[in-house]
């Protein structure tokens, strides 16, 4: 059976991220996160999707918890704003994602909230939004348009 579109979508979007040198990335991983750096990548679900002429477009959200850690407090702050822009970065450098999607749209990113981890004096966890905006053939979630 032919891969569901916006699996492809995920998949690439996965993988894009995967090229962050130093930082491990998971995606849908609901065990807690020990690594630091570390990404998760969540699949939002999208929204109603928007049927056009021989094409259907979908609006598909992603949020990425990122996960940092420092020796001090006071190192999360640079810690989090480096992860920050190298993730904006790497999904921004090609915004096609290999030609799958139409545009990679950065949205909200929440406050640090301090975590426990392993190996780290100080720990946070922020969630990155983005908005990954695909079409399919009308109607046919399996295929691109």
């Amino acid at each position: 059976m032919t891969l569901a579109y916006r699996e492809a979508v995920l998949a690439a979007l996965v993988t894009a991220l995967r090229g962050l040198s130093g930082v491990t990335v998971y995606r849908q991983r609901g065990k807690a996160v020990k690594e630091r750096p570390a990404l998760n990548v969540l699949d939002g679900g999208h929204a109603e999707p928007l049927c056009l002429t021989g094409q259907t477009e979908y609006r598909l959200s992603v949020e990425i918890e990122a996960h940092v850690g420092a020796a001090k407090d006071e190192d999360l702050g640079p810690a989090a704003s480096e992860l920050y822009a190298r993730v904006v970065e790497t999904l921004t450098a090609d915004p096609s994602l290999g030609g799958l999607v139409t545009d990679v749209a950065e949205g909200a990113m929440t406050p640090l909230d301090h975590a426990e981890a392993e190996g780290a004096a100080a720990a946070a966890v922020f969630v990155l939004e983005f908005t990954v905006t695909f079409a399919t053939a009308e109607r046919n979630p399996r295929s691109g348009a």
